[in-house]
């Protein structure tokens, strides 16, 4: 059971989580979250599934599938994209929200020797929080008062940071009720005998994988006008809502994080 759930209560929404770096040095920090009904996700996972049997893949990996490596590089073209538009057409049908976050690392650093509020975190744990809340106002704005279920990918190597977050808004009736928690999980994409369906983090790479190509693009390039990858685009178009986007230097310098999950 994840840890800080309530076992009275029935999730009836569950958020998925991944992170994207910029490598080898993790210059640029993505993280990525697409929330559904857990009905919604639980009818998710078998057509998932179906599709990574029929392709012969143990689970579905952006940059791997992006490069034409490991389980793809025998693959041609042709079935890249028959694949990719599957994939896309699954996650436009199922996620209801998806909200994304990114920093270069550095700005965040230079901000944070400016800005006290950004005392506590690193770009991880920044870019996590904004993503909380980003839910918070989307269940707000939409008037959602059920629990949701909150769920990390374990390879993301930022366990003790997701701990702090976790500890810290369990213990505090304010933040449990703005996030409408009930309970956050750290899992392994394939971890066996978990008790809700842990595929749809394989959603929350893609996304992740396609916002952190968008940044990388705009820093590349030094332009927002340069040509979106049409998976985004597409992705942006067809999501219900979505929030993507990331933090400039100077609206690093006034952003407050609240100090009962920044310390």
């Amino acid at each position: 059971m994840p840890a800080g759930t309530d076992p009275k209560v029935l999730v009836m929404l569950r958020a998925y989580f991944d992170a994207s770096y910029t490598q080898p040095h993790k210059t640029l920090v993505v993280i990525t979250g697409c929330l559904a009904q857990a009905s919604q996700w639980s009818s998710f996972e078998p057509l998932w599934q179906e599709m990574l049997d029929g392709e012969g893949l143990p689970y579905f990996h952006m940059a791997d599938f992006e490069s034409y490596k490991e389980d793809y590089k025998e693959w041609d073209a042709k079935r890249h994209k028959s694949v990719l538009k599957k994939v896309i057409e699954m996650i436009i049908g199922t996620v209801e929200f998806a909200v994304s976050r990114a920093i270069v690392v550095e700005d965040f650093e230079w901000a944070q020797s400016r800005n006290s509020h950004l005392q506590g975190h690193n770009a991880f744990s920044f870019c996590v929080i904004q993503c909380l809340q980003e839910i918070a106002a989307w269940t707000d704005q939409f008037k959602i008062v059920e629990p949701i279920g909150y769920v990390f990918e374990s390879g993301d190597r930022e366990g003790p940071e997701i701990e702090n977050i976790r500890k810290r808004i369990s213990s505090s009736k304010y933040f449990r009720r703005r996030f409408r928690w009930n309970g956050l999980s750290v899992v392994n994409k394939l971890e066996p005998d978990v008790e809700f369906p842990i595929i749809p983090l394989q959603v929350a790479d893609v996304l992740a994988f396609e916002h952190r190509k968008e940044i990388e693009n705009f820093y590349l390039h030094g332009t927002e006008d340069y040509p979106r990858r049409w998976p985004l685009n597409v992705l942006l178009e067809g999501i219900e809502k979505t929030s993507f986007g990331r933090f400039t230097r100077n609206e690093l310098l006034d952003v407050e994080v609240h100090e009962e999950i920044s310390h």
